[in-house]
């Protein structure tokens, strides 16, 4: 090699380098400002649920029941989006919605009160409570809310879901997964514990921190375990699997279950699965015989899900009603929402 041509080459290689040192130094910058950011949205929102107060216990209600086997309500609430902005949708569609499918549950307990007893509830927060900012190019056009404000809403909201729900049940057990919409900044800019549904959960938390008929535990991990008596399940978000055709990935989603149940998935035993992520109301059959239950959103007028799925899901919740000792869902309907506006 001439000695040119080597000086040439030490001179690239020296210019790499200075731009890896570069790019190093620009990526420890983002990060950082991505965990002040993180930092100070915490501390905003902590300040602002001191300055509301927390609320006072709520009391134990007191209802008749009737003889046969207790039942346990099982609530899926997922993929609120709020701070989403559409045609039909907005923050305040969002939270008389949310209040709909709470009513409605506290009805539909009270009639099957006739028959059966009914003291406690279990609430599964399924992720994407709130749109985010970021997540995709354009987004901050799609929205009512900053994030900051999304953040207070959803973890108002969640309260008065569980102080609501108090009302009625002598016990309220929540169990809660992130979703892909929590995510700050873009995918693998932030640790995953940095996501605003962690962060809007952990406020919920503490608001209600006085209800002690209140059992919430925090959850960092992308699934939670839920158990009612001998019945299992496995709450996800949803966007653990991806494909399948026209957005809704039956097979994929039975392929990915299947291989989680022969060991290479959450250790904890369980049949069934839920999860949202999807907007789409999707019931179908493990090989084994469990369940898979894919809730809508409560969003509605999605130009993104008309585009790209060629459909857009009716806006709804899932309510199920198990049975402990038989370890199985006895009764379960959507909560249909495209008339609360």
């Amino acid at each position: 090699m001439a000695l040119e041509d080597e000086i040439n080459q030490d001179e690239l290689i020296e210019g790499l380098k200075r731009q890896v040192v570069s790019l190093q130094r620009d990526a420890r910058r983002k990060h950082d400002s991505q965990l002040e950011l993180v930092a100070a949205v915490r501390e905003a929102a902590y300040d602002a649920a001191v300055l509301v107060g927390k609320p006072k216990p709520v009391l134990k209600p007191v209802r008749s029941m009737g003889k046969q086997k207790p039942l346990v309500p099982l609530l899926h609430l997922t993929d609120w989006q709020t701070g989403k902005k559409t045609i039909s949708y907005d923050s305040d569609v969002a939270v008389r919605r949310v209040r709909h499918v709470i009513n409605t549950t506290r009805e539909l307990a009270d009639l099957m009160r006739h028959v059966h007893p009914i003291n406690e509830i279990v609430v599964a927060f399924g992720g994407d409570m709130m749109e985010g900012l970021g997540v995709f190019p354009g987004q901050v056009y799609e929205v009512d809310a900053t994030a900051y404000q999304q953040l207070l809403t959803v973890a108002h909201l969640e309260a008065e879901c569980i102080l609501s729900l108090l009302e009625d049940f002598q016990k309220v057990t929540v169990k809660s997964v992130p979703g892909n919409h929590g995510r700050i900044g873009r995918k693998g800019d932030m640790p995953k514990e940095d996501n605003l549904d962690l962060i809007a959960y952990e406020l919920a938390r503490a608001y209600l921190g006085e209800q002690k008929r209140l059992d919430w535990q925090e959850n960092l991990q992308w699934h939670d375990h839920i158990v009612i008596g001998n019945y299992k399940a496995l709450l996800i978000h949803g966007d653990e699997v991806k494909g399948g055709s026209a957005g809704t990935p039956v097979p994929p989603l039975q392929r990915k279950i299947t291989q989680w149940a022969a060991g290479g998935g959450p250790p904890e035993e369980w049949d069934d699965v839920y999860l949202g992520h999807w907007h789409q109301n999707v019931v179908t059959t493990l090989p084994g015989g469990g369940m898979v239950r894919m809730t809508p959103s409560s969003e509605s007028g999605s130009i993104y899900a008309s585009q790209t799925m060629g459909a857009a899901g009716v806006p709804a919740q899932r309510l199920m009603f198990i049975h402990p000792g038989k370890g199985r869902v006895i009764s379960e309907q959507l909560i249909w929402l495209e008339d609360v506006t």
